[in-house]
């Protein structure tokens, strides 16, 4: 029951540096679970049995970063079919702030997917970005990159703060 635009984001992940393929394993399972579904009923089901065990997965104190991109693709998995992961957002956001530039990665990409504009944890995330842009990390260096498509990616993340309308938010100092 899997829709074509999450088929394509599928695709996408698989075939990016994002996620390496051993960490892919236990979410091709879960796709083909989906996939293989007769009802929606079924799919539900399987659905909410994720989400409880990446539940408890994400409350581990002794989870590793790798892993944890993973559980945020799920997460992403599971809400654009329609289910509620918002026990994830606060994990995301703490995964946001880690050195590990393909964690970051996945955190915001899973944060930039889970919060509107007017969730109270949009504060958060605007002040973590706000530290990355004023660290010295690599991600920060890649913001001046000579290449196009890194500066691309740099105005797709502006593009989209401005969408969040954080006029309304009433945070001028973000430079924009």
């Amino acid at each position: 029951m899997a829709s074509k635009l999450s088929d394509k984001i599928i695709h996408g992940l698989k075939n990016s540096r994002f996620l390496r393929s051993a960490e892919l394993k236990e979410f091709d399972n879960l796709i083909k679970a989906i996939g293989e579904c007769k009802s929606k009923a079924e799919e539900d089901r399987i659905i909410v049995q994720e989400l409880e065990t990446l539940k408890h997965r994400l409350s581990d104190p002794k989870l590793d970063k790798q892993r944890g991109r993973e559980y945020m693709v799920r997460c992403i998995y599971c809400e654009m079919l329609g289910h509620d992961a918002s026990f994830a957002y606060v994990k995301a956001l703490q995964f946001a702030s880690e050195t590990n530039v393909h964690t970051k990665k996945a955190a915001y990409l899973a944060l930039t997917q889970f919060l509107n504009y007017d969730n109270e944890l949009i504060l958060l995330l605007v002040n973590t970005l706000l530290v990355d842009l004023k660290s010295d990390n690599f991600i920060v260096e890649r913001l001046a990159h000579p290449k196009e498509t890194v500066r691309k990616k740099e105005i797709m993340i502006l593009q989209r703060l401005h969408q969040l309308e954080l006029s309304k938010l009433k945070l001028s100092y973000l430079p924009l």
